[in-house]
């Protein structure tokens, strides 16, 4: 046997496949499918500010308690899955459309 090194995994990857593998399934438990900002950002690859923003901007369907905002975890999930299947995804003009259909409201971080 040989003795082969150790493969060397970027710390963000990891984070990535851990916020990926978070996501719960469809028929998960309903805390499970309501994600925090963090975790919403994760999942996208994106910094913290840039869902904030989109939260006060309106576009992105959140669950607002008082100050708090959960994105649903089905709505990433369709992000993702559309833009694996090789469509472009324009996440304000998505949201739109995944609002319309599901009839959760945006929030109003201001």
């Amino acid at each position: 046997m040989t003795d082969r090194a150790a493969a060397v995994v970027h710390p963000a990857v990891l984070q990535f496949a851990s916020a990926l593998a978070a996501l719960p399934s469809p028929g998960a438990d309903l805390a499970d499918s309501l994600l925090t900002i963090d975790e919403t950002r994760l999942a996208l690859r994106v910094s913290r500010a840039t869902v904030v923003r989109a939260i006060a901007a309106g576009e992105l369907p959140v669950v607002q308690l008082r100050r708090t905002f959960r994105v649903p975890a089905a709505f990433i999930r369709t992000v993702i899955a559309t833009a694996e299947r090789g469509k472009s995804v324009v996440v304000e003009e998505y949201s739109k459309q995944w609002i319309a259909e599901h009839g959760i409201p945006v929030g109003d971080a201001a």
